[in-house]
C-alpha cells in the first residue's frame, strides 16, 4: 500500500466524463491522474474487470499498480474510467446487445471495493431523459440505424420470459437509472461519507459550482479552466439525419457491404504499416482516423446553425421523467443538492 489519497471517478458513461477527465482532473494542481499521465494503468484495472473472476488476482494487481506510482511525487491520485461504473449495451455471447444498462455494476463496484478499500468514489450522474438521449445518439455515431421508439425499452410480464433482456439492436431498459441505487451501493462499500455526487447537469450548467464542490470533496486548490468545450454537445440536428441518411451505406466491421468507408484507406495504410512503418504513414494513420463521416458531420456540417436534436420529443421525455419523480426528489434529498432547478422534477 502506498500514502496517497486515492480518489475513483467512476462516470458513469454518457455523463460528461470524458470533460471532466480531460479538462478538470489533471489540471489540479498536486493531483496525478493515470488517465492523462499512465493509461495502462487505467487498462490494466480494466483488463482484470473483464477477466474471469475466478482467475483474478486482485492482491498482484495491486501491488502491480502501486509500482507504477513509486515515481509519482503528488500525493492525490484520481483513478477514473466510465468503465468503472458498468457496461451499457454490449454484446452478449450470442450475438444480441443487453438491454439493461450497468448490469454489472454490483461487480465492478466491489471489484474497486477490494482493489481500493481506502478510496473514495466520485460519479456524475445525468438527468435520466438526458441520459437515455446520449446513449442513442452514442450508437446512431457508431452507424446503428434505429429509431427512438426501437430503442427505449421498459420492463413488463414479458422480463419473465427466457432471456428477456436480449436484443438483435442497440436498446436501453430506462427505467434502470435510479441512481440512489448505485450511490447506495458504492456507500455500502466505501462509506457514505467517501461518495460524492456531482450531476453532469451541474458540470455543464454551473461549472465552477461543481469544481468548488469537488475540490472541497477532495481537499485541494481548486482549477478554474478559462475555456473549455461545452460538455455533452452532440451532433446537430441537421448532422443527426444525414447520418440516419447515410449509416446503412458505411463500411465498417460487421457491415462489409457499404461503399462508405468509416475509416478511409485505414485498412490500406494498416497493411502497408506491418510491411514497414514510417513517419509518413504514421502521420497519414492519424489523418485518416480524423476524416471519418462522423468527423465531416462534427466538424463540417455542424459548423452551420448548430440545433441540438431532441430525439426524445415532449412525450416521451415527460414520461420518463414523470417515471423518475419521486425517486429524484429523493435523490436530491440524499446528496443535499436542488436538483429541481436542472429539471429531475
Amino acid at each position: 500500500m502506498t500514502d496517497k489519497n486515492y480518489f475513483i471517478y467512476v462516470g458513469p458513461h454518457r455523463s460528461g466524463s470524458t470533460f471532466l477527465q480531460t479538462y478538470i482532473f489533471p489540471n489540479i494542481e498536486n493531483v496525478y491522474v493515470p488517465f492523462r499521465h499512465d493509461p495502462m494503468f487505467n487498462y490494466r484495472i480494466q483488463s482484470e474487470m473483464d477477466a474471469h473472476p475466478m482467475y483474478v488476482d486482485i492482491p498482484a494487481l495491486r501491488k502491480e499498480l502501486d509500482k507504477r506510482l513509486e515515481h509519482v511525487e503528488d500525493k492525490n491520485v484520481v483513478i477514473s474510467d466510465e468503465e468503472y461504473f458498468g457496461d451499457y449495451g454490449h454484446y452478449n455471447s450470442d450475438g444480441n446487445y443487453i438491454i439493461e444498462p450497468f448490469h454489472n455494476h454490483q461487480y465492478r463496484a466491489q471489484f474497486l471495493a477490494q482493489l481500493y478499500p481506502e478510496a473514495k468514489i466520485i460519479l456524475s450522474p445525468r438527468r435520466q431523459d438526458h441520459w437515455v438521449q446520449s446513449a442513442y445518439m452514442h450508437f446512431v455515431q457508431n452507424y446503428a440505424t434505429i429509431s427512438i421508439d426501437e430503442f427505449l425499452y421498459r420492463t413488463s410480464d414479458a422480463d419473465k420470459k427466457p432471456y428477456a433482456f436480449h436484443s438483435r439492436l442497440p436498446g436501453v431498459n430506462y427505467q434502470r437509472l435510479h441512481w440512489l441505487k448505485y450511490i447506495e451501493n458504492y456507500g455500502s462499500l466505501f462509506g457514505p461519507k467517501n461518495v460524492l455526487v456531482v450531476p453532469q447537469d451541474m458540470v455543464a450548467r454551473d461549472l465552477n459550482l461543481a469544481i468548488n464542490r469537488l475540490v472541497g470533496f477532495m481537499g485541494v486548490t481548486p482549477y478554474y479552466p478559462e475555456s473549455a468545450p461545452q460538455p455533452g454537445l452532440s451532433l446537430s440536428n441537421r448532422a443527426l439525419h444525414l447520418l440516419l441518411l447515410l449509416s446503412p451505406f458505411v463500411s465498417y466491421p460487421g457491415h462489409r457491404i457499404g461503399f462508405i468507408p468509416a475509416k478511409p484507406f485505414s485498412l490500406k495504410l494498416k497493411k502497408m504499416r506491418a510491411k514497414k512503418d514510417s513517419k509518413l504513414l504514421w502521420a497519414l494513420a492519424g489523418i485518416s482516423r480524423r476524416i471519418d463521416l462522423y468527423w465531416f458531420l462534427g466538424n463540417v456540417v455542424d459548423r452551420f446553425g448548430y440545433k441540438r436534436p431532441d430525439v426524445l420529443g415532449p412525450e416521451k421525455r415527460k414520461m420518463i421523467l414523470d417515471y423518475y419523480r419521486e425517486h429524484n426528489i429523493a435523490f436530491a434529498k440524499a446528496i443535499d443538492l436542488d436538483l429541481q432547478k436542472y429539471g429531475y422534477f
